[in-house]
């Protein structure tokens, strides 16, 4: 008897402390969401030279939608980590974005912008502005380190871009160079000197 009024009391504890949290959807409006490479997740995009394609497949595209997580008691610690993550993938090529935030600031989620391509990352924040940066720390976690510059304007393909960030890969990648423009995503990149613009 005694065992079960302990029983009942641990649980009228528990279930007291149990609540609702309320989690967003992914904010897209974030200045950090508008330099995803892949902000629509299509499920195949097509790059273009003069006479060839490459197509990038969909590995994986998810963005957090609007959940309710029960919270308190025996179940797992609450959070509202919200994410948008694409990964795209051919033969060769292989470039994934991961943006990912917890919409109460809890400083141990705010991760900067990832950017992983065929193995090499690199990572960004974004400023105020909504320029494109290197966080304070090391942005690379392989050696030789992938090179950034920031460019006001380019025409890839007769198409003027504004905003974009410029990638150049270490000597011996797969792709030589990126160009990531806000709000477009990846729009261009080259191999051994061949431009591939997206379609």
């Amino acid at each position: 008897m005694r065992r079960l009024i302990l029983h009942l009391v641990w649980v009228f504890i528990v279930g007291s402390c149990a609540y609702e949290l309320e989690c967003e959807e992914f904010d897209r409006s974030l200045e950090i969401a508008k330099w995803h490479l892949f902000p629509t997740l299509d499920v195949e995009y097509t790059f273009s030279s003069d006479n060839q394609e490459i197509k990038l497949s969909q590995g994986m595209g998810k963005i957090s939608e609007f959940e309710i997580k029960e919270c308190g008691g025996v179940k797992i610690k609450c959070n509202c980590i919200r994410y948008f993550i694409g990964k795209y993938t051919n033969d060769s090529i292989s470039i994934e974005c991961n943006i990912i935030y917890d919409q109460h600031e809890n400083q141990i989620y705010r991760s900067p912008i990832s950017y992983k391509f065929n193995g090499k990352h690199i990572w960004f924040e974004i400023s105020s502005s909504g320029q494109i940066q290197s966080p304070v720390y090391d942005t690379t976690s392989l050696d030789p380190a992938i090179e950034y510059r920031n460019l006001n304007t380019i025409t890839l393909d007769g198409q003027e871009y504004q905003n974009v960030l410029h990638l150049i890969m270490p000597e011996q990648s797969e792709v030589d160079h990126y160009w990531v423009a806000r709000n477009e995503g990846l729009v261009a990149f080259s191999i051994d000197s061949v431009f591939y613009y997206k379609k």
